[in-house]
């Protein structure tokens, strides 16, 4: 409904990493620029686990990287890519952290049980 101003939520969906269901999931990936990020899937019905989701970030267009306000020391950097497959209308939302003073990457998702498969 495109004249609704409901805002979307996490879904939450299932990793093989952990065999459990999850609002969220670490893309680890040394092969990207940004590594050590965050997925959500903002709507639901479109994707059944993260490996789907993970798949689907190639056929992405994202928006242009998003930098937050500095909250507790820590700024949350984002961008959005709408996925209309087959008649979804979810929002993949991919972020990271870095420091206030630093657009270093913080490595939260270095050794995280909950990968994006």
């Amino acid at each position: 409904n495109k004249e609704s101003t409901e805002q979307l939520q996490p879904d939450i969906l299932w990793t093989a990493a952990t065999n459990s269901n999850t609002d969220y999931c670490c893309n680890n990936d040394n092969t990207r620029e940004f590594n050590s990020t965050f997925l959500e899937v903002l709507g639901s019905g479109c994707f059944d686990n993260w490996r789907d989701v993970k798949r689907t970030l190639d056929r992405c267009s994202f928006t242009s990287w998003v930098r937050g306000k500095c909250a507790k020391e820590n700024r949350e950097v984002y961008r959005l890519c709408l996925v209309s497959d087959g008649g979804c209308d979810n929002v993949i939302r991919e972020y990271y952290n870095t420091l206030c003073t630093s657009d270093v990457i913080l490595p939260h998702c270095r050794n995280s049980q909950t990968l994006c498969r």
